[in-house]
């Protein structure tokens, strides 16, 4: 403030300055208006940042400095609504929100317990909107990428009778009908579930009298009781549901006896027998119910491309990091659009998130046995995901579909609590890729090691890489016995192709996998090196998509032997003495009647293979979306560092990056040899014997110059190429390799022979290693526009603002990471993986020397 009095910018009415307290008062009623949507889990830096934002803002609005004004006052320059969401990034309360517990009569209950999905807090729209948070250019973009090929239809589509017209159960062409109406057909009421532990309990508990059919349908009949409760303005819970089953007439009397055991169970333990909060749900109230196949609508809302949808993935996981309940972030409001393979502008995914603005479809719920399912349509040119039910949900049933999401995150998986109380439950709404069966292919084959492999030979001509020898002519090592410039032969001399280079034939992976190579699809745009990385990408997933689909069948086959194996085996126990095996039955299942052991069928052959297929096909279509997403931010990241400045906020669209540069680059004969004759002067130095490349064969001049290059990165590498090239520089790690090894017998300090073994291993590697190569950033860092994500106490849907960070390197991060398309920090995982593996291991001797130093 001192500083601003003393200098400050002379005023309209003469030379008045305008202090610091005049600037914060100036901002005060934007000040106050963004505060509306901030949200009390926010960090302090986080809203100085955005305060500062609204002063640049308004700065930027009246042409000067925003504490400088016309006349002394603010008026012309205070932001508007809009701006002011611009300028901080916070979402701004839907204009026209609908009541759902309003239709229903029970008004007083919106917003009843401030909880991020409450009733109230979605805008219903009727088709997809562009998102607020991205420049209107962007969301134009990602609008068109919709549209789908001229003339083309999905196959399941193109089998419909085309006379059907516009028929609600299947529409076959043109636009579908309304769908679903909340307060007609459904109600949109806050609902809670239970778990499947929650649900086995209740069954291990019932009399054992009852029949297990019976107990079976008294537990579907606790959850209708409490979605009735929720529409009729009660609060539902297992508690008042089992009372009201216990003291209803229509009641069987054996869904009475288990209503009044669980009446006691959640007496006696109330945090064991509680449901929990499902959000918003949809619950049939149509008479009748809804008939099986019938449209319910389309699944609508704001339309993100990949790279934004990642952005705010990303801070949804810093959000869960930050709060204490994560299970009230927001998560499952989302759905993927993928425009086919088949389609003749080529594959690509965009994302709909309803949480804000969406359809009423974006409120149905997750179930393990569901009603209605998701498809795919073109209507008027443009994709459309729509919902259709699958059976008759009658009345008072919640419509739910299987969210069918993959992850190869156990952590992930274990946190998706499914509450859908089904009988057939998987416990978890995500299937798990990431158990030993499923992962045993990307554990040989896909580590950052192979995945740098395939971006190196993408981003570098094959002639110039030295690989391994094919056919094996060359089996010694550098420096014994061979030649150092054999031990990999240039691509070019190798042969195969029939005579042609391996860089003519990337196209074809894209081509066999439906992917287009030109500027259609999730490819358009990209530099050459970007499209070979991908083309290997596929190759690799269809060769995982073989190799799973053996290995799946074999496992299932063996299941299904060891099952019947077991089967048998019960079978003979309970013909050899059927009262001490029932007995002992009995107290195994916790009380539950024993039936007679029967052997099951064994599958068909042809059965095991076609699930054996189904689900190697699932986990290789999230591969191709996992590249696609990949492809999209690499896409932004080189658009936005192409472009002068490098500033996110403006749009990329119509950016050329497809002259980009590689993330990597090979080093030079002389580059190589510059940074191994370093290495080796280190390792000398680490290992305390003579440095070999100084010797008297060198002159003076030449053993300060190597000495000069001294250094991780190969500094001064021309300097040091003119008198030692890389392979003399290998066959002299090599021969150093020897000696140390040599040395390490000879020597009676344990530790001086340890530090020589080590050393010895350290020269052996860097003289067989063949390529060498660095890193190269296309550009600068940045920050993408604000995230708003919603989170605990926030009425408006406001939530916790974030940004996320691109390191300079984040192109080479996302494409090495490419199977973990939402991971947060690639570049760091990518610090982490490399170690030892990929990189010539790092060593310093501390300070001062001596043995523990080393």
């Amino acid at each position: 403030e001192r500083e601003l009095a003393g200098k400050g910018t002379p005023g309209a009415n003469g030379g008045a300055a305008m202090t610091g307290r005049d600037r914060r008062r100036n901002a005060q009623p934007n000040a106050a208006m963004y505060v509306g949507y901030a949200d009390d889990d926010e960090d302090v830096e986080s809203i100085m940042a955005k305060f500062k934002a609204i002063e640049d803002a308004k700065g930027a609005k009246g042409g000067g400095d925003g504490g400088s004004g016309g006349d002394g006052g603010s008026d012309d320059k205070e932001l508007t609504e809009e701006e002011l969401i611009r300028a901080t990034g916070a979402r701004a309360p839907p204009k026209e929100r609908v009541d759902y517990s309003a239709q229903l009569g029970h008004g007083n209950r919106a917003n009843r317990r401030g909880e991020v999905v409450v009733a109230g807090t979605v805008e219903l729209v009727p088709g997809h909107v562009p998102p607020e948070e991205i420049d209107p250019a962007d969301a134009t973009a990602a609008a068109d990428r919709l549209r789908a090929g001229e003339g083309f239809a999905p196959e399941e589509q193109e089998k419909c009778d085309p006379r059907s017209g516009n028929d609600a159960r299947d529409p076959a062409r043109g636009p579908p009908s309304s769908g679903i109406v909340p307060g007609v057909d459904v109600a949109m009421v806050d609902l809670k579930g239970f778990d499947a532990h929650t649900r086995e309990k209740m069954a291990e508990n019932m009399p054992h009298a009852v029949a297990e059919h019976d107990v079976d349908e008294f537990i579907d009949l606790v959850s209708q009781t409490m979605r009735m409760d929720a529409v009729a303005g009660a609060d539902p819970s297992l508690d008042s549901a089992a009372k009201s089953i216990a003291e209803s007439k229509a009641a069987t009397p054996a869904h009475r006896a288990c209503a009044k055991v669980l009446v006691k169970l959640c007496a006696k333990d109330p945090k064991e027998f509680k449901a929990k909060s499902k959000g918003v749900g949809l619950v049939v109230i149509r008479d009748g119910g809804i008939p099986a196949g019938e449209y319910l609508g389309a699944y609508c809302g704001e339309l993100y491309p990949a790279w934004r949808w990642f952005e705010k993935e990303a801070a949804a996981q810093a959000v869960r990091r930050d709060v204490k309940r994560d299970d009230e972030v927001p998560t499952f409001y989302n759905a993927a659009v993928e425009r086919e393979l088949r389609d003749p502008r080529g594959y690509d995914v965009l994302f709909i998130d309803g949480m804000v603005k969406g359809s009423v479809l974006t409120r149905a719920s997750h179930s393990c046995e569901p009603n209605a399912e998701m498809r795919v349509r073109v209507r008027e040119g443009k994709y459309s995901v729509e919902m259709v039910t699958t059976r008759e949900v009658r009345t008072g049933e919640e419509i739910c579909w299987d969210y069918r999401c993959q992850t190869d995150s156990e952590k992930e998986m274990r946190r998706a609590i499914c509450l859908c109380g089904s009988k057939n439950c998987r416990v978890s709404y995500l299937h798990y890729n990431g158990d030993g069966e499923l992962a045993a292919f990307a554990d040989e084959k896909c580590t950052v090691l192979h995945e740098f492999v395939r971006l190196l030979t993408s981003c570098v001509d094959a002639d110039e890489l030295r690989l391994p020898d094919p056919h094996g002519y060359s089996k010694g090592t550098p420096g014994k016995g061979t030649t150092p410039g054999k031990q990999g032969t240039p691509a070019s001399k190798r042969g195969g192709h029939g005579g042609k280079r391996a860089d003519d034939h990337w196209k074809s992976a894209l081509i066999a996998a439906g992917v287009r190579a030109d500027d259609e699809g999730m490819l358009a745009g990209l530099p050459q090196w970007a499209r070979k990385f991908a083309s290997k990408c596929v190759a690799t997933a269809h060769e995982e998509k073989k190799s799973l689909t053996h290995s799946l069948y074999e496992s299932a086959k063996r299941r299904a032997n060891e099952a019947i194996e077991a089967a048998r085996a019960e079978v003979a126990e309970y013909e050899a003495d059927p009262e001490s095996f029932t007995a002992q039955k009995r107290l195994k299942d916790a009380g539950t009647n024993a039936t007679p052991p029967t052997v099951p069928d064994e599958p068909s052959e042809l059965d095991l293979r076609a699930d054996a297929r189904a689900e190697a096909s699932g986990i290789h279509a999230a591969r191709v979306q996992s590249l696609a997403v990949t492809m999209d931010k690499v896409r932004r990241v080189l658009a936005v560092q192409t472009r002068l400045g490098g500033d996110a906020e403006k749009p990329v669209a119509g950016v050329d990056a497809s002259a980009a540069k590689p993330p990597l680059r090979l080093l030079n004969d002389q580059e190589s040899a510059a940074h191994l004759t370093a290495y080796g002067a280190r390792l000398a130095s680490a290992a305390n014997v003579e440095n070999p490349f100084v010797e008297s064969s060198f002159d003076d001049r030449t053993s300060v110059d190597i000495s000069a290059a001294d250094d991780e990165d190969g500094s001064n590498p021309e300097d040091a190429g003119r008198w030692i090239r890389s392979d003399a520089a290998r066959r002299i790690l090599r021969e150093m390799a020897d000696n140390l090894w040599k040395h390490s017998l000879e020597g009676s300090d344990s530790e001086d022979r340890i530090a020589r073994l080590a050393c010895g291993d350290l020269a052996y590697l860097a003289a067989t290693t063949r390529n060498l190569f660095v890193p190269v950033a296309p550009g600068e860092r940045f920050q993408s526009p604000f995230v708003a994500m919603g989170s605990t106490g926030s009425r408006d849907g406001a939530g916790v603002v974030r940004r996320m960070d691109y390191p300079a390197h984040s192109a080479l991060g996302f494409l090495c990471t490419w199977r973990e398309e939402y991971l947060e920090r690639p570049c760091d995982r990518l610090a982490t993986d490399s170690r030892g593996g990929l990189c010539l291991p790092r060593f310093d001797r501390q300070p001062g020397g001596g043995r523990n130093g080393r």
